[in-house]
């Protein structure tokens, strides 16, 4: 992360940022980076990287001035404002986002709900946060792999006993 990024989210958290998240950002896996969000395996909802995880710095900058800019209506009179200290380090998709306490030393991650506004914790760290992601985009892909494996298995089966079958009718 540049050092000018890092101060400014650092000033605008008025706290350190946590090494555990920092390290992983200088370290982001290119595998979970590029993995499809989609079901299907398609590129129509962009790669994890751009969503759920911001691998791009520059990203995390923007989307931390955001939810600053101005304060949310909470669906009643009142009105939210982002806490200083919760860095949003990736969004659902869905209005949503995905953000750590600055202040946590286990590096927690929270889902903030826009409907209602409320936070709510997901994972009691950022390893288990990652497992999550990693168990929802990268084992669905190796997962569609062992089902591919699979169904070659059950062609060569398949063809295997069409051949016994074809041999069995020619000794006939």
């Amino acid at each position: 992360m540049l050092p000018a990024i890092r101060r400014e989210l650092e000033e605008i958290c008025g706290t350190p940022l946590p090494g555990q998240w920092l390290q992983f950002l200088a370290e982001y896996p290119t595998e979970l980076k590029t993995a499809f969000r989609s079901d299907d395996g398609s590129d129509d909802e962009g790669c994890v990287g751009d969503a759920e995880l911001l691998a791009d710095p520059a990203d995390v900058l923007a989307i931390n001035r955001e939810v600053r800019v101005t304060s949310i209506p909470d669906g009643g009179n009142q009105e939210f404002r982002w806490p200083d200290r919760y860095v949003v380090i990736g969004e659902s998709g869905d209005g949503d986002y995905y953000c750590i306490d600055a202040d946590d030393p286990r590096c927690g991650v929270h889902q903030f709900h826009h409907l209602p506004v409320r936070f709510k914790r997901l994972t009691e760290g950022f390893v288990e946060f990652l497992e999550m992601l990693i168990e929802a985009y990268l084992d669905f892909e190796d997962a569609d792999e062992d089902e591919d494996e699979d169904e070659d298995e059950d062609d060569q089966d398949r063809d295997e006993e069409d051949q016994h079958d074809d041999s069995d009718s020619l000794a006939n």
